[in-house]
């Protein structure tokens, strides 16, 4: 077909072993496959005139909607950042501009919003295992957040549940540790402190609090 050239859809018929698609007959030849529900806000019928250029505007519609149609998957999984999203869906070999579609969709739907996400990952990652601000700001900007919105998400932790958290630490890594020489012990003590992105003023309080009291009672 020319562009600019009219035909006509001879055929629209559901597509065998996949529901909810559709198979598109343009002068009794196939021209493109389409979910039902863009079919239908296309408004495409049998008999209606055609051209090249709305077949095209079709087959985009329908790539629009397997791109959110893939993001929505994507977050069924788990939250996940603006940067994320937009990487994740142009791995899977979607255009920039229907990428770009897709995550605007999103966060005008409050699906995608970074400063929920980053709260949220903090909230989770606190829950399984006790980390500091500094780890949970590196995971944080390694996935694009923005820094302003890492700040405010990690704001609420203030510097006492820091340290109860570190103290968590802190006793899980003694208990493992009761028979080694008790300066091993706070080199392994500092060192998963320090991973798990505690501060070293942060990291000093534990090792005087824990180090001063539960090997000197042995």
């Amino acid at each position: 077909m020319a562009a600019g050239e009219l035909s006509r859809v001879t055929a629209i018929e559901p597509q065998k072993g996949r529901a909810g698609r559709v198979s598109v007959f343009v002068d009794g030849a196939f021209a493109v496959g389409l979910r039902e529900d863009v079919a239908a806000a296309l408004g495409l019928r049998v008999g209606q005139a055609i051209t090249e250029e709305e077949l095209q505007a079709a087959a985009a519609a329908e790539t629009r909607r397997r791109a959110l149609d893939s993001a929505l998957r994507l977050l069924g999984y788990r939250g996940r950042s603006r940067v994320e999203m937009r990487q994740r869906l142009l791995r899977k070999g979607y255009d920039e501009a229907i990428v770009d579609e897709a995550v605007q969709w999103l966060e005008e739907h409050g699906l995608l919003d970074d400063a929920q996400f980053s709260q949220a990952w903090v909230e989770a990652r606190s829950q399984a295992q006790p980390m500091g601000r500094g780890r949970l700001a590196w995971e944080l900007r390694a996935k694009g957040v923005e820094r302003e919105t890492v700040s405010e998400a990690l704001e609420p932790r203030d510097d006492e549940t820091e340290l109860r958290l570190a103290l968590q630490v802190g006793r899980q890594k003694i208990e493992r540790a009761r028979d080694k020489d008790p300066a091993i012990v706070r080199n392994q003590v500092a060192a998963a402190l320090q991973r798990r992105g505690f501060s070293w003023s942060v990291t000093r309080r534990v090792l005087a609090q824990l180090l001063e009291t539960e090997l000197d009672d042995d």
